[in-house]
């Protein structure tokens, strides 16, 4: 076995994992040694691991090696980049990955740290040179990168699902946001979002503060008249001056719960909606908006 040696285990993700390398720690007395590479000092053990997330399965390596700065910087850069991009995909791993870039950062701060290599004469290094490598990247079969590839293909296309056509908090909705106006009910804290190119039932024109009073809760009528004062103006800039347009679709909004008001909140979002029976498939939104 080479001094130094790169080893990983393969565990279900809610398994324990063996961490296992081929050179340990030296004593803080101990000499410095060559860099397992070219030879030259000065040198540090550089310490990096490497997570991969593979959904139900999960691989950990980890690797000890003197190295000078220009090969542990570069071991480190590595195998921090792999780990950012490869370590996160399953429960187990999402975790254990944000240990796994601490270890590679703190490698590359210490091999950062070193003089330039050459510049410190190791005893016995120039013997050392040209015998080992850097370390590569650990291999992975074809078959778990596919199947990396396809979990992250996955959680890809369900978070996308889930942003575009689940439900949304009536207090997440801007300006533009589509979705399906929820009939019959009287307090709304959610509604089923939708792309504003398929078919929806309405479209958030405007959000707005209430200020006509800050004191006790509005009544239905006061409320009513907020609205015909700051939402038809804001219709009409929405879509471009209404041309005839108001006609064809309601006016409705969603005003702070009594609950709400007495915790602040005093968002009025004014919206425009089809018919009842009847569905939008497409924004009414300006092109100069």
């Amino acid at each position: 076995m080479s001094q130094s040696q790169q080893a990983g285990t393969q565990t279900p993700e809610a398994g324990g994992i063996e961490r296992v390398s081929g050179l340990g720690r030296p004593p803080a007395d101990a000499p410095m040694l060559p860099c397992q590479v070219c030879g030259r000092g000065p040198t540090a053990v550089i310490s990096v691991s490497r997570n991969l997330g593979m959904v139900i399965f999960r691989r950990y390596w980890t690797y000890h090696a003197p190295l000078c700065r220009d090969h542990g910087s570069q071991l480190a850069r590595n195998w921090l980049a792999a780990t950012l991009l490869m370590g996160w995909w399953g429960i187990i791993s999402f975790f254990t990955n944000f240990g796994a870039i601490a270890t590679d950062l703190r490698a590359l701060s210490s091999a950062r740290r070193l003089a330039p290599a050459g510049s410190v004469i190791v005893p016995g290094g120039f013997g050392m040179a040209g015998q080992a490598s850097a370390p590569a990247l650990p291999n992975v079969p074809r078959i778990q990168l596919a199947a990396v590839a396809a979990g992250i293909v996955v959680v890809v296309v369900v978070a996308y699902l889930s942003a575009t056509y689940g439900s949304k908090s009536v207090g997440d909705l801007v300006v533009g946001d589509c979705f399906d106006d929820p009939t019959g009910t009287a307090v709304i804290s959610e509604v089923p979002h939708r792309p504003c190119s398929e078919a929806h039932g309405a479209e958030v024109f405007d959000v707005v503060a209430y200020s006509a009073g800050q004191g006790t809760y509005p009544t239905d009528a006061e409320f009513q008249a907020f609205v015909s004062a700051q939402c038809i103006p804001a219709f009409n800039t929405y879509t471009g001056g209404g041309g005839g347009l108001a006609a064809t679709v309601d006016i409705g909004f969603l005003t702070p719960t009594s609950d709400g008001w007495s915790s602040g909140d005093r968002t009025v979002i004014c919206y425009l909606a089809a018919p009842a029976g009847q569905t939008l498939s497409q924004s009414l939104r300006s092109s100069s908006q």
